[in-house]
């Protein structure tokens, strides 16, 4: 068990044994076996149910926060990206991408920028397409490189993930790249991103 989540059991179990306490000895003023018992019982059962919920709640926040995968590609390349997507989706993971969380009417940049800011790893799906894209993309590997942390110092925040023969941008040269031409491409992309989050 992570710290964190041990201090979060340790947190709702103090809070799950105040609510009784304060119920039990409300009980012992009011003396056992009052017609006020059963009401007191199901308040206390209704507490802990409620900061239950709650606890429940913000671990699911937090780990789809801990696998949120952004995802950086050429609007040409949209079709190869839907796959990576739907993999990451089907193996747990929470990809940001940009069709799926852009709604009309929102504010593009900022959409993009705040997704960046909500998520723990990267990809950039390197392509010949990546030349013609606009400069904003360049602005979105700059964004995610200086804000994302990578769990083992030693793996980039930012993983490349090859389309085609295209180079890999300057930024992401020493890092090593997938290949989703080779088979095992995905399985691949899948253990970077496991020790990139620092769950391998």
């Amino acid at each position: 068990m992570k710290p964190e989540q041990l201090k979060d059991y340790i947190s709702m179990a103090a809070v799950v044994a105040a609510v009784v306490a304060t119920s039990f000895s409300f009980l012992e003023f009011k003396g056992i076996g009052d017609s006020s018992t059963p009401i007191l019982i199901a308040l206390a059962a209704s507490a802990y149910a409620a900061v239950f919920s709650v606890y429940v709640s913000r671990m699911r926040e937090r780990r789809l926060r801990q696998r949120r995968v952004f995802i950086i590609y050429s609007s040409k390349d949209r079709k190869p990206a839907a796959e990576v997507v739907h993999y990451l989706r089907v193996n747990g993971y929470n990809p940001w991408f940009d069709v799926d969380e852009i709604a009309p009417g929102q504010k593009w940049e900022q959409s993009v920028m705040k997704g960046i800011g909500e998520s723990a790893v990267a990809l950039y799906l390197v392509s010949e397409n990546m030349k013609s894209s606009n400069k904003f993309v360049s602005e979105e590997l700059k964004t995610a490189m200086s804000i994302m942390r990578s769990k083992d110092e030693s793996f980039s925040p930012v993983i490349p993930v090859r389309l085609d023969d295209a180079e890999v941008p300057q930024e992401l040269a020493d890092v090593h790249w997938v290949d989703l031409r080779s088979k095992d491409g995905l399985e691949q992309l899948e253990k970077g991103l496991n020790r990139v989050l620092g769950q391998a």
